[in-house]
């Protein structure tokens, strides 16, 4: 049975033997007030015999219209109505969603600040301005029309869905939103992947590594040979590259416009072997422990990834002619494709990779264990070492 509307953002029903009113006051937050006992009378039924009437035994209760008359009183002519919605989705997440998410730390920073980033870009057009009571599923829905129509990954659609899942799972804590939360109820279809991702060959990081900058070659050399995502090699600091052990210690990232904050999971603490032809690049970049290793042109700032991949990585491959718009994750299959032809364990891969290891318990590594994958990782490098053929990469060899 629907409820007794009787007033805007306000309705009664009796909860055992009294009034509630549930209404929204002027911040907008749902209250429920007890308005009295309610009334309930008696008639003779066909029998002759007196049958309560009404929804409790009490004679000394409200009836329905002295419960409405004492909501309207007492709390509804007291809410503030002339200020429009209460509140907005971008008011909300401004004031409430934001400020909560900074001080109880979840998500994370990192994940809070790809949160803003998909905020500003694909929801904030669509439902910024709609008040929060007003948003639907079709709204939900038009947020991910966008994103897919932009032709971006399944993860850019599944991390929309969450921002929005987050927001509104915040409004319904705080009572500013009743309803169903709309993200929840999406359904993202079937799975939609992105472009191809296909390792290089060794010839073909070799004529790459002889075509870029002398600035980006020891970038492109250590994520060829660590498997390193762009923010972990940005992240990287003087105090994080052991030369005389030769390791790497993989311990933070940079995320632009954020600074420097934890790796992404827990798994991505690990330490990377490093190969003689790596010291060697690495050793005239590593003069302050503080100091980034791949700095930028604003001092104790790291170098832009982004712009880095569009400005000089993109070109290069253009240039030899390798398909699709050349990025830092291609070294990432590149280096784990080259550990598998170097016959390391898959147990081993996952933990260079920083990958989650859903099989095997996460082990420390001994210095057996180190100097054995330090040897793979050394003929990875012999690979790097040889000569670069002249000319156009015509082929684009696909993993068998």
């Amino acid at each position: 049975m629907a409820r007794p509307r009787f007033q805007e953002d306000g309705w009664l029903r009796v909860e055992g033997r009294r009034w509630r009113l549930t209404y929204r006051d002027s911040s907008g937050k749902r209250t429920t007030v007890s308005l009295g006992p309610a009334y309930r009378d008696y008639d003779k039924d066909a029998k002759g015999k007196f049958r309560p009437i009404g929804p409790v035994l009490n004679r000394a209760g409200l009836k329905a219209s002295q419960a409405r008359a004492v909501a309207r009183e007492l709390y509804l002519s007291k809410v503030d109505r002339t200020t429009g919605p209460v509140l907005t989705v971008g008011e909300f997440w401004r004031t409430k969603y934001l400020p909560w998410a900074e001080t109880a730390g979840t998500p994370r920073a990192s994940t809070l600040a790809v949160y803003q980033s998909i905020w500003t870009s694909w929801l904030e057009p669509v439902i910024g301005g709609t008040s929060l009571r007003s948003v639907t599923l079709e709204h939900a829905e038009t947020v991910i029309s966008d994103v897919r129509r932009a032709g971006l990954s399944d993860s850019t659609v599944k991390l929309a869905k969450a921002v929005g899942s987050a927001v509104f799972s915040r409004a319904l804590n705080l009572e500013f939103f009743e309803k169903r939360n709309p993200f929840h109820r999406l359904r993202l279809g079937e799975h939609r992947p992105v472009r191809e991702r296909f390792p290089l060959t060794a010839e073909q990081a070799r004529q790459l590594l002889a075509t870029v900058d002398d600035q980006r070659r020891p970038m492109v050399m250590t994520a060829l040979l660590t498997g390193m995502n762009a923010a972990e090699l940005a992240g990287l600091k003087g105090s994080d590259i052991d030369l005389a052990g030769g390791r790497i210690e993989v311990r933070r990232q940079w995320i632009d416009g954020t600074g420097y904050g934890p790796l992404k999971t827990k798994n991505r603490h690990r330490d990377i072997p490093l190969a003689a032809r790596g010291r060697e690049v690495l050793e005239p970049l590593v003069t302050d422990p503080d100091s980034p290793v791949f700095p930028g042109q604003t001092p104790g700032i790291p170098c832009c990834m982004e712009s880095a991949r569009k400005r000089h990585l993109r070109p290069a491959g253009e240039a030899l002619g390798l398909p699709g718009n050349l990025g830092w994750h291609i070294f990432r299959h590149t280096f784990a494709t080259w550990l598998q032809s170097a016959i390391v364990r898959d147990f081993d891969i996952e933990a260079l990779m920083g990958h989650a290891q859903r099989t095997i318990t996460r082990r420390v590594y001994t210095h057996e264990d180190f100097d054995r994958l330090r040897q793979a990782i050394e003929s990875i490098a012999g690979n790097l070492a040889q000569p670069a053929a002249r000319g156009k990469i015509i082929e684009f060899r696909r993993p068998a």
